[in-house]
């Protein structure tokens, strides 16, 4: 079975997550990158590393309707422990690394035609987010949001 567009976003962005780490010169080392959501509670190891796709929208661009551009929202967040006097710098660490992180992925991918999908910078503006602390004075999560777009789907759905 063939791998989708979106399917094929999600690795990439996942494989450059993993670079965080303070050997790559990032200010984090993250215990886990995962693709999937949880809630604080399912989480023992911190920082620890969520992308995920969120909702999306599938738009036909021609008059027989098997030509489509997908638009899915792209979540990268992470968990922090720590003192409540520390978490506001071990957040904005850990944002600044997403930053950062996401410059690299775009500078990488950008002129790559062949992956068959770009993060909408110039369209939406990348949103980022805090919660500190976050359930109690120990935790908090940093986030940065935005949207991918796929470039062109046919009828198929490559």
């Amino acid at each position: 079975m063939a791998v989708s567009i979106i399917e094929s976003a999600l690795a990439d962005l996942i494989v450059e997550a993993k670079t965080i780490s303070v050997a790559n010169g990032y200010r984090n080392d993250p215990v886990a990158v995962e693709n999937i959501f949880k809630e604080i509670s399912q989480v023992m190891d911190f920082p620890h590393v969520m992308v995920f796709f969120n909702d999306g929208l599938v738009d036909a661009f021609n008059d027989a309707k098997t030509s489509f551009t997908e638009h899915v929202e792209v979540h990268v967040s992470g968990y922090i422990k720590g003192e409540s006097d520390e978490l506001t710098n071990m957040g904005e660490s850990l944002l600044h690394d997403f930053k950062k992180m996401l410059a690299g992925f775009v500078s990488k991918y950008i002129n790559t035609v062949n992956k068959g999908y770009h993060i909408q910078g110039r369209e939406s503006m990348l949103h980022t987010w805090r919660m500190i602390p976050y359930i109690s004075k120990t935790n908090g999560v940093v986030g940065i949001s935005f949207t991918i777009k796929t470039r062109t789907v046919d009828s198929s759905f490559g």
